[in-house]
């Protein structure tokens, strides 16, 4: 795939952040080794919680936008439809 959307929360139901990458592997990373300033790195934002992939970049972005502007209940219906018990899914794209 060539870029993915994705979702990294401080804790089961607690703060979000949605995100864009080409490597989500290497991003996620990132975000665990607390080296990105910002939002995330300020809410301790490390457990990888739901993520998908698009074929093309500006696909991606344009639904991480879409995602952003969403209601939390609405991203939490996403997240549960593939991750119902907030388990960090990092371990399973390495």
């Amino acid at each position: 795939m060539n870029a993915w959307v994705y979702i990294l929360a401080s804790r089961p139901d607690g703060a979000l952040f949605v995100g864009t990458a080409e490597d989500l592997v290497g991003r996620v990373y990132h975000h665990r080794a607390r080296v990105p300033a910002g939002f995330s790195l300020g809410h301790a934002m490390q457990r990888l919680v739901w993520y998908a992939a698009f074929d093309r970049v500006d696909a991606a972005m344009a639904f991480a936008r879409d995602l952003r502007r969403r209601h939390r209940h609405a991203k939490v219906r996403i997240i549960e439809a593939m991750n119902p018990d907030w388990d960090d899914l990092y371990p399973e794209v390495t």
